[in-house]
């Protein structure tokens, strides 16, 4: 029968994302969130109100700059892909 190289395949697979499982468990496991299926996602650290406005301003200035800079990415790769474009063609 054929398929063997397959199927030890999809085992080997299966056994390293199992090894990996545990590698992404550790990291999460210290983190100070804890999570109940019935009830919602809960921060449980001591911050004030204060801190928590300059922290949730200095997440959003963040994601801001990270979005800036991939429109910039995706603007100059569409730049360059045009331009290379237009050589090819001769236009």
């Amino acid at each position: 029968m054929g398929g063997e190289g397959s199927i030890a395949g999809m085992i080997i697979s299966l056994r390293n994302n199992k090894a990996l499982l545990g590698k992404k468990r550790k990291a999460f496991k210290d983190l100070p969130v804890s999570h109940d299926s019935k009830k919602p996602l809960v921060y449980d650290s001591k911050m004030s109100e204060e801190e928590l406005q300059q922290f949730s301003k200095k997440l959003k200035r963040e994601k801001l700059v990270r979005d800036l800079v991939w429109v910039v990415v995706i603007f100059i790769a569409l730049a360059i892909t045009g331009y290379i474009t237009m050589r090819i063609l001769g236009i």
